[in-house]
């Protein structure tokens, strides 16, 4: 792990707003690189896919599988700590207009142009 050098996680205006819609207060979010590991990854195998996924998750979910964090203007956004190999301290999250997904980038480029948002149902997480 390279010691978190990516503290903070710009969201673009658009891309805040459409999060925002989706976003409760009794609610927090995960940046998720779906590579199988963890209860709440659901690819299950390898993949050559850089794969991320804007979890909102239950406030009282429990993150041992999300080390690491980045402050944003939603707060913390939690992330597996050994995914920051994608990061180089310039993420920003912004919205494509024409197919209204998000999109990862930092200053080497894209780093997942395909970034669902998903909502993780409570009861189906207690299951």
């Amino acid at each position: 792990m390279k010691g978190m050098i990516a503290v903070l996680l710009k969201i673009e205006p658009e891309a805040l707003q459409k999060i925002q819609k989706q976003l409760t207060a009794d609610q927090k979010l995960l940046l998720d690189l779906d590579d199988g590991v963890g209860e709440l990854s659901k690819v299950g195998y390898c993949t050559l896919d850089t794969n991320f996924r804007l979890l909102i998750v239950p406030e009282n979910i429990e993150l041992k599988d999300y080390q690491a964090h980045f402050d944003s203007e939603l707060g913390p956004v939690y992330y597996k700590g050994y995914s920051d190999t994608y990061f180089d301290g310039h993420e920003v999250l912004s919205l494509n207009p024409r197919n209204q997904i998000l999109a990862l980038k930092n200053n080497g480029g894209a780093v997942d142009d395909r970034v669902q948002i998903v909502v993780l149902d409570p009861a189906a997480l207690a299951k």
